[in-house]
């Protein structure tokens, strides 16, 4: 690709923002104005692809602006109040204005290599490349995901008993990464009991005495008057899946073996973030081990990726 640049200098326009109005009250009325064209532009393909380029165009024009005295302040570092309405606290350099860009003669390529979509290729690429800055380029990248399935509170009822009425629940647990596949063996349905005094709020313990009435209805006391909410389901299995890349989707799914393997709830995350950023899903309460390794709650959503808290 060519480039060309084009500089100007030019005062602030009469109408301008209130923020390049605060500009020109600190003496940085005057603006520097850049017009940036490339030529024979293009996005790389992944190797191994037909086409070297993936975004393709002939040009590309950039029309954009800056106040000089953001400039100062930008290469010395230099920052001053700036309030954005989400952060009212921000300190920032200045007002860098883009006013157009322009971009002709594009082209996509969408294709195939070796059984890959480019795009995938490119986003396995990207996502390999975040993971290994992070880790360090000694460190090698992760090879095989260890979860270890613990507890499960609030699920969704499953279907009703034609005969008794009553709802019972046999949830298992399936882990998909990529076409790997692994699934709990067994269930533990517990009672659990709101904390008493001395306890932790928002750790349940555990009575051992079995669940007795219909899930959903609620929970009861018991002789010694602790208040019981429905059931938890411990599972406590460690389940190991192999990883071919970050870019990989975890995704778990939570079943009803006793309803025709009804779904009571679903999660997925993409597994680099388990080392970029492991808040980035959806959760609770959430902590962090070292890099790569978490633990906590994470909130089940329904069939269609709604009801988000309602299914557990």
């Amino acid at each position: 690709a060519a480039a060309a640049a084009a500089a100007a200098l030019a005062p602030a326009a009469p109408g301008a923002p209130s923020a390049e109005i605060g500009e020109c009250a600190c003496g940085g009325g005057w603006r520097l104005h850049l017009v940036v064209t490339a030529t024979g532009f293009g996005f790389g393909n992944p190797p191994g692809f037909p086409h070297r380029a993936f975004v393709q165009a002939d040009s590309v024009t950039l029309r954009a602006s800056a106040p000089l005295l953001a400039l100062w302040r930008w290469l010395a570092d230099v920052r001053y109040p700036l309030p954005l309405k989400q952060t009212p606290g921000y300190r920032g350099y200045g007002v860098f204005r883009f006013d157009a860009v322009d971009i002709d003669g594009v082209g996509l390529h969408f294709e195939m290599s070796k059984g890959e979509f480019n795009v995938n290729g490119f986003v396995r690429l990207l996502a390999t490349c975040e993971v290994q800055h992070k880790l360090g380029k000694d460190t090698p990248l992760p090879n095989l995901l260890s979860v270890h399935v613990g507890t499960a509170v609030g699920l969704r009822t499953g279907r009703a008993n034609l005969l008794t009425g009553e709802r019972s629940c046999h949830p298992r647990v399936v882990l998909c990464v990529r076409g790997a596949k692994r699934h709990t063996a067994r269930t533990v349905q517990r009672t659990a009991r709101r904390a008493g005094r001395g306890e932790k709020a928002g750790e349940p313990a555990l009575a051992q005495e079995e669940y007795s009435g219909r899930q959903g209805e609620g929970g009861g006391v018991s002789e010694g008057g602790d208040a019981y909410a429905p059931p938890e389901y411990y599972w406590g299995e460690e389940l190991s899946l192999p990883l071919s890349d970050a870019s990989a989707v975890l995704h778990v799914c939570v079943y009803d073996g006793t309803a025709a393997s009804t779904l009571l709830g679903q999660w997925m995350t993409t597994l680099k973030w388990l080392v970029l950023d492991p808040s980035n899903c959806e959760h609770s309460a959430l902590h962090v081990e070292r890099v790569g390794e978490v633990a906590g709650w994470f909130v089940l959503s329904d069939e269609k990726w709604g009801g988000l808290g309602g299914c557990g």
